[in-house]
């Protein structure tokens, strides 16, 4: 087996000698030691590990700077055991100063072999319950470096986690929407927000009437699922300026498949954008059955309108003012499909 001793060691530094002296710095070096070898079957293994995990352990224990420091570099071990008991002593300590490193490795740490370390900085994190935690760690997911992989669901269990311990979600949400108009962080910040339902749906709510942000808003409240929803996306559908936000709007009413969303929907249907159009009609196809029974309940009462609508006198069917006079084809499209379903 060949070693490769570290440099700067000649053996290993007695880290009890150097616990007991209480010399923070010789223990912040000791931090570095490594005795790397190739065992019998070639794989690489460090013998400085436990030394490491020592001299973590005894920084726990002194105060200042130094040792604050030492744990923090810790952090950074190539070796989970060694961060696991950096990330130990930084519990017992709940040392404010410290939130900046636990916040990163929280929102960074999502290599598969670092998976138990990133837990348990966020049980951590969930143990302190410190109001500012959830809104930093957003903000680190919000300019995490590629090289730490794109936000997948354990980011958004772990902010939940944080939020649900701490608090903070009307800070968090806010600077997600502030977000929304950096093109660089505008996916992620959706994302975020998505995840962050139903607290966020408000205040994407409010971000419908936005000319530069209600796409967005629309996206996401779609994938929320949440019927507050329905009636101001209705509104952003009839009415709203930009084409791509119509569009928006259709698709995330589909998503949400509320009843309500029929007749803004087939009024939809005769928008003067195809786009808009064609996403209508694909959302009526997410309804399904529900969708084929309310336009059908819409059709008999427009059959029956006692003279508030408007007469189309093509088919003879008087329609809602609302649902005049385009979108009789649609719903005759409805009725025609409605022995398949």
């Amino acid at each position: 087996m060949l070693s490769r001793v570290g440099l700067l060691w000649t053996r290993p530094p007695n880290v009890e000698k150097l616990r007991r002296k209480g010399d923070a710095d010789a223990l912040v070096r000791a931090l570095e030691y490594e005795d790397v070898i190739d065992d019998r079957e070639g794989r690489v293994v460090d013998l400085g590990e436990p030394v490491r995990a020592d001299a973590a352990a005894a920084l726990a224990d002194l105060d200042g700077d130094v040792a604050r420091a030492g744990l923090l570099r810790a952090l950074a071990d190539p070796e989970q055991t060694v961060r696991m008991v950096a990330l130990d002593a930084l519990r017992k300590r709940r040392d404010p100063e410290t939130l900046g490193g636990l916040v990163a490795a929280a929102a960074n740490w999502t290599r598969p072999e670092l998976e138990g370390a990133r837990e348990e900085a966020v049980g951590v994190l969930v143990g302190w319950r410190d109001a500012d935690a959830a809104h930093r760690t957003a903000e680190a997911l919000l300019t995490r470096p590629a090289e730490h992989g794109e936000l997948t669901h354990a980011d958004g269990v772990v902010l939940r986690r944080l939020l649900d311990a701490s608090g903070g979600a009307e800070t968090t949400i806010s600077n997600l929407v502030a977000a929304l108009s950096d093109p660089a962080r505008a996916e992620r910040a959706l994302t975020m927000l998505v995840w962050l339902a139903p607290d966020s749906v408000n205040a994407l709510i409010g971000l419908l009437r936005s000319g530069h942000t209600a796409r967005e808003a629309a996206i996401a409240l779609g994938a929320s699922g949440d019927a507050r929803a329905v009636d101001p996306l209705a509104e952003l559908l009839l009415s709203g300026a930009d084409p791509a936000a119509r569009v928006a709007a259709a698709r995330a009413l589909g998503q949400i498949a509320h009843p309500s969303a029929v007749k803004p929907l087939l009024e939809a249907s005769a928008d003067p954008e195809h786009s808009v159009r064609t996403e209508a009609s694909a959302s009526f196809d997410r309804l399904g059955n529900i969708g084929i029974a309310l336009a059908t309940s819409v059709m008999s009462e427009s059959a029956h309108h006692n003279g508030n609508g408007v007469h189309n006198g093509t088919n003879g069917v008087s329609l809602p003012a609302p649902l005049a006079p385009r979108p009789a084809p649609m719903l005759r499209r409805l009725l025609r499909r409605a022995p398949e379903s």
